[in-house]
């Protein structure tokens, strides 16, 4: 699950009140600029997220901030697509997002955005939440998996977890987050052997080798030795980070992680780093809107739901078409603001790519999907 945090040392440095709409996160952010929250006279980036790509929105991004308002997402929010009380739609022509990004462009123009936060890649918005070190951090609100692989082992204690801010004090609308569970617990396929292999025998030896009891737990989280301690037949144990740094850092640069085939058995007993630890304790402020949602009517089962070549070629045009679109105006519209002025014509625009065509399509597949497992 996709967690987000504020540093909660500077807000008791600064005496200030965890914020809970997005008029006091704008106010903390604010304060963070102006108020020396480490001390130090350092310049440091109130807000930040995650590179947004031109394919669409992904994990880690101020797109979440539509959960504010109750818009159910799921991975992120891709190109767009959600499902709320059972009808899908598009949230890139909602009001809901057109708030989002006003809020995000009222941030930038007070300095309270990185200036490369459309721009960096992923290990620079990793690395500058880590801080300049001797203790400092750099960052004071943002997202990402754990507060130990956002912020590094030296300064994520000064970082909490918080749930999901409202859009304004007293709304009646309940806020929601993005549920990932689908996508984390059933991911798509992690290997593919092509038609045309000429030797298929040999390729699906490869395959199947992943898929042994040791070498999967080796490829989720590195070699036995300096990785794994094997402390039975059928247990192990991960091991601390043997270069000193968190838990996740360690996995990722020492093997295929989350992105290998693999297959961890129920008959074995793994001692788990503590970054999984990590990732449930720091889901709890965010499950009550996760209960605000139906996960049959608010969440598109997407994984589970076969759709014919045909129709995931014509989706894939338009989608294309869109993002040119919807990415281009949302970096636009974010760092040098103009939403107002320019909407009405984004939202035609929007609508000429066929994305009706495509919410139908998905709205189909939907219907009977449910209708199939009623």
């Amino acid at each position: 699950m996709q967690h987000q945090y504020i540093n909660a040392q500077w807000l008791d440095t600064l005496g200030l009140e965890m914020p809970t709409t997005w008029d006091e996160l704008f106010d903390v952010l604010v304060a963070f600029k102006e108020g020396d929250p480490t001390g130090t006279g350092a310049e440091v980036l109130p807000m930040d997220w995650s590179p947004v790509g031109t394919g669409g929105f992904g994990y880690f991004q101020s797109i979440l901030l539509l959960g504010s308002m109750g818009l159910p997402l799921a991975g992120g929010g891709g190109q767009g697509y959600y499902l709320q009380d059972g009808v899908v739609g598009n949230f890139l022509t909602d009001d809901r997002y057109r708030e989002v990004v006003t809020f995000l462009a009222r941030c930038q123009e007070a300095g309270l955005l990185s200036s490369e936060v459309m721009t960096q890649d992923y290990s620079a918005y990793q690395s500058v939440a880590r801080g300049p070190g001797d203790g400092v951090a750099s960052v004071g609100f943002t997202w990402g998996w754990t507060r130990s692989d956002r912020f590094g082992p030296e300064i994520y204690e000064q970082y909490e977890a918080i749930g999901v801010l409202e859009h304004a004090a007293g709304q009646s609308e309940p806020v929601t987050w993005s549920f990932d569970q689908y996508g984390e617990n059933f991911p798509g396929n992690q290997v593919a052997l092509s038609a045309n292999s000429k030797n298929k025998d040999a390729a699906l030896k490869v395959i199947d080798t992943f898929y042994d009891q040791e070498i999967s737990i080796q490829v989720l989280f590195g070699d036995i030795g300096p990785n794994i301690e094997k402390t039975g037949e059928n247990s192990y144990k991960v091991l601390p980070a043997a270069d000193g740094t968190d838990p996740s850092t360690w996995k990722w640069t020492s093997t295929l992680a989350d992105n290998g085939p693999l297959w961890i058995r129920d008959t074995i007993e793994v001692e788990l780093p503590t970054d999984l630890q990590e990732a449930v304790d720091e889901s709890v402020p965010l499950q009550p809107a996760i209960d605000n949602m139906d996960l049959e009517a608010d969440v598109y089962p997407g994984l589970f739901i076969k759709m014919s070549k045909e129709d995931l070629n014509a989706m894939s045009l338009v989608d294309t078409t869109l993002m040119n679109t919807a990415m281009t105006r949302f970096a636009e519209w974010v760092t040098s603001g103009g939403i107002d002025e320019g909407w009405d014509e984004y939202v035609a625009t929007i609508e000429e790519t066929g994305v009706a065509e495509n919410i139908a399509t998905r709205q189909k597949y939907y219907d009977d999907y449910m209708k199939s497992t009623s």
